[in-house]
C-alpha cells in the first residue's frame, strides 16, 4: 500500500543517532519495480565497504559482502520492494547451512537437535532437509507437520518421495506448504482459507480473529464435555501457528500475520482459488 509514509518514517528511524550508535554497519538499498539481486547486493557492498569494485558475477560479489558483514551487527533498509517471489528473495539472501537446516528440522519433528537416536529416520530427514533448500520456514512447517504423526518411518518417506516436490513452483509456491497445508484437517483449511481476506501484510489479533471465525459458524460445538468453543478456537489457531501457517508480527508479539506465500486451495465450488498474501 502507497502514500502512508512508510519509507519517510523508516527514513526518520534509520537516522536517529541511537540506531547509529547500534549498527557497525548500515545500508538503505531502494529497490522498485524490478528485483535485480546482483544489482541489489551490489549497492548493499559499497554501501558497507565504501568501494566502487566490479564484480563478474553474483557469487563472487556476495562471498566479498559476507567477508564486510561478517561478526558485525549491521541494519539493512530495501525500501519499495513489491516482489512476492520467493526465488527473488532465495538468490539475494543466503538460506541455512545443511547441518543448521538438519538441526533446526530435527528440533521442530522431534524435539532434538540430531537424528544421531533415531537412525531409522536419518535417511528420509536428510531427503526432506535437501529439498527444502536451507528455507527455515519450509523446514519449521515440515518439522511440525511431521511431529503430529505416530508412523514415523513411513510418513517421513512418503514426504520425502512425494510429487509434489517436482511440480513447478508457480508464483513462488513453496512444494514444503502445499505439502503440509494437504495434512490440514477440512476445518483448519477452512479456517485459513478465510484469512486470505485479510489484506497483504495486515496484522491480527489472536482474541479477535477467534470471534469473527465463531460469528462466522466456523467453530463447531466440540464432543467433548470439557471443552468450549473458545477452547476449540484456540486449539485450531495454535495448532495453524505451529505449523508456520500463522507468524509472530515483527515486534510485536502480541499481533499475528500470514507469511508472504501464494497456495493454491480447492474452493466449496470445486474450482481452484489462490490464497495470497
Amino acid at each position: 500500500m502507497g502514500g502512508v509514509w512508510k519509507t519517510t518514517l523508516a527514513r526518520i528511524l534509520y537516522d536517529e543517532q541511537q540506531v547509529k550508535d547500534h549498527f557497525q554497519l548500515k545500508a538503505w538499498v531502494c529497490v522498485s519495480d524490478e528485483f535485480d539481486s546482483f544489482g541489489i547486493s551490489k549497492v548493499i557492498f559499497q554501501s558497507v565497504a565504501r568501494v566502487n569494485k566490479k564484480f563478474a558475477d553474483l557469487n563472487l560479489l556476495q562471498e566479498e559482502l559476507k567477508t564486510h558483514l561478517r561478526e558485525k551487527k549491521f541494519l539493512l533498509v530495501l525500501d519499495d520492494v513489491w516482489t512476492e517471489s520467493y526465488e527473488d528473495w532465495e538468490t539475494l539472501l543466503d538460506s541455512l547451512s545443511y547441518d543448521n537446516a538438519v538441526s533446526l528440522f530435527a528440533l521442530h519433528a522431534l524435539g532434538v537437535n540430531n537424528f544421531e537416536s533415531h537412525l531409522s529416520l536419518k535417511p528420509y530427514a536428510e531427503g526432506i532437509v535437501k529439498k527444502c533448500d536451507g528455507l527455515p520456514l519450509a523446514l519449521r512447517a515440515l518439522g511440525r507437520l511431521l511431529r503430529t504423526k505416530k508412523d514415523e518411518v513411513e510418513h517421513r518417506k512418503e514426504v520425502a518421495n512425494s510429487q509434489i516436490w517436482r511440480l513447478k513452483d508457480e508464483g513462488g509456491i513453496l512444494p514444503a506448504f502445499r505439502l503440509s497445508y494437504q495434512d490440514l484437517s477440512a476445518t483448519l483449511k477452512q479456517l485459513f482459507a478465510y484469512c486470505s481476506l485479510f489484506p497483504k501484510d495486515f496484522l491480527f489479533d489472536k482474541e479477535e480473529l477467534l470471534l469473527i471465525w465463531m460469528a462466522e459458524g466456523f467453530l463447531h460445538r466440540p464432543t467433548r464435555s470439557d471443552s468450549t468453543v473458545e477452547c476449540l478456537g484456540h486449539e485450531f489457531f495454535d495448532e495453524l501457528l505451529s505449523r508456520s501457517f500463522f507468524q509472530h508480527a515483527p515486534y510485536n508479539e502480541s499481533l499475528f500475520a500470514r507469511p508472504a506465500l501464494r497456495i493454491c486451495v480447492p474452493c466449496s465450488s470445486s474450482k481452484k482459488c489462490a490464497l495470497r498474501p
